[in-house]
């Protein structure tokens, strides 16, 4: 793994959200100030096509990168934007007994307001 590869992991795995590659890139630049954003696309895109992290597209949005690369959900805010996991473990199962299928993969992002922005409202 190259040095700004490991930077960009490292930045992805102390995130606490899920991060467009400008908010990588920004963060990038405080430690390697030569890094540029075309290198943090690259090495995004490389990770992504790798497995080793997961790329999420939401319509009208730019990309968002995942560290957690196990199967799960997203709730992301209409309001704020954000995005946080959600674990529906049973929800594979009962879609493949549903439809008597077995599911290759699926992708599931539910639109809401977090609650952040519902004490925002209040």
């Amino acid at each position: 793994m190259t040095k700004q590869q490991l930077m960009i992991r490292k930045l992805l795995e102390q995130s606490e959200t899920h991060p467009t590659a400008e908010e990588l890139y920004l963060e990038a630049k405080k430690e390697m100030p030569n890094i540029s954003m075309g290198t943090v696309y690259r090495n995004l895109g490389q990770m992504a096509d790798e497995g080793t992290i997961v790329r999420l597209h939401f319509p009208g949005q730019p990309d968002h990168y995942d560290k957690t690369i196990r199967p799960h959900d997203h709730a992301i805010c209409v309001k704020c934007g954000s995005i946080a996991d959600v674990e529906l473990d049973s929800l594979k199962s009962m879609i493949e007994k549903s439809l008597n299928v077995g599911i290759l993969s699926y992708e599931l992002n539910i639109q809401c307001v977090c609650s952040s922005c519902q004490s925002k409202a209040s």
